[in-house]
């Protein structure tokens, strides 16, 4: 399977902690992703302290990066910051999505107004908590 979120910036997310050496790949993953959240693709991970976190869509990223923005994220015991992916020239990517609403096809659903709105499913993951902090200068979005 070829993943979506490669070369395309807008699909991603960038994670950091200087102890991100301490896990693998596969421990990032599975921590980040519920049983059922299809959501996150693929991580890429160097020897570098972030590593970056391929999304299936613009909106998936948007609604993760937006939810674990101004917090810390902790994965099995790491504290993380996520920050914006960048473009090739520099530039962060701005992600519009806060969240993503599911609304009906058909003209009655939408003359009912009947959107029911969907949290991101990364939240449910159990082996993640979050803890609010202050947002660092470093965090900082043009």
């Amino acid at each position: 399977m070829v993943c979506k979120g490669c070369n395309r910036q807008s699909r991603q997310v960038v994670i950091h902690s200087s102890d991100l050496v301490n896990l693998t790949t596969e421990e990032i993953k599975k921590s980040l992703r519920p049983s059922k959240s299809k959501a996150l693709l693929e991580v890429i991970k160097g020897p570098w302290s972030h590593a970056y976190l391929h999304f299936k869509t613009n909106e998936s990223a948007s609604v993760f990066f937006h939810q674990y923005s101004n917090k810390q994220l902790i994965v099995n015991g790491v504290v993380f910051s996520v920050q914006a992916a960048k473009y090739p020239n520099g530039h962060q990517v701005k992600y519009a999505f806060k969240q993503i609403n599911f609304t009906g096809s058909s003209a009655a659903s939408a003359s009912t107004n009947t959107n029911a709105t969907a949290v991101s499913a990364l939240s449910a993951a159990a082996a993640i908590s979050v803890r609010a902090s202050a947002p660092a200068a470093a965090h900082s979005r043009d």
